[in-house]
């Protein structure tokens, strides 16, 4: 907020501002740590005020203490391997000491695609956030075995290049018919 108030005052053009990565609790609860970000609502409404909208960044990573974690897993809304470690990543979260296993969600599952879409709408767009980074998604730099992935619409050698658009389409679909006002 001292960024943007400074960017008003010095009357300098700014129309949007980023919450990066690590602004969550966990990667896979698609929420604002309440530690850091203890009025959500407020923040976007100063942001609008001074005629910034904020844009969250997005990734599609589940950590196993994620409070998603669980249902997700029960219900087959995680990316699973044939065999191995049941896990597309190593990488830094919120509040652990060193690397985690990150899982991803499965966005060719319509089912797991509105549970995740349904967070985003309680995480963010109930407080007036319509504008998203839609984050590490990129294949080409994941080292994936692709080979090993198991989507729910088939191996990951077969569907593991529509990730990008799965996630990408549910983002437009849920804003166009689920938050966006009609015009």
């Amino acid at each position: 907020m001292a960024v943007a108030r400074e960017y008003k005052k010095r009357n300098l053009p700014l129309s949007v501002i980023v919450a990066d990565y690590f602004h969550w609790t966990k990667q896979g609860d698609w929420q604002f740590d309440p530690a850091c970000w203890p009025d959500p609502k407020a923040m976007v409404d100063e942001l609008k005020s001074m005629g910034m909208e904020l844009m969250v960044s997005f990734w599609p990573t589940v950590n196993r203490e994620s409070k998603n974690y669980d249902p997700m897993w029960r219900r087959g809304f995680i990316l699973r391997t044939e065999r191995g470690v049941p896990a597309q990543k190593c990488f830094t979260d919120t509040g652990t000491d060193g690397p985690v296993y990150l899982h991803n969600y499965d966005p060719s599952n319509p089912d797991a695609r509105k549970f995740v879409w349904d967070r985003v709408r309680e995480g963010y767009i109930k407080y007036g956030i319509k504008v998203f980074w839609l984050d590490a998604c990129e294949p080409e730099l994941d080292n994936f075995a692709y080979d090993n992935l198991r989507f729910h619409q088939g191996s990951g050698r077969e569907v593991a290049c529509l990730y990008p658009f799965w996630k990408f389409s549910d983002f437009a679909e849920g804003l166009r018919e689920r938050a966006l006002p009609t015009m």
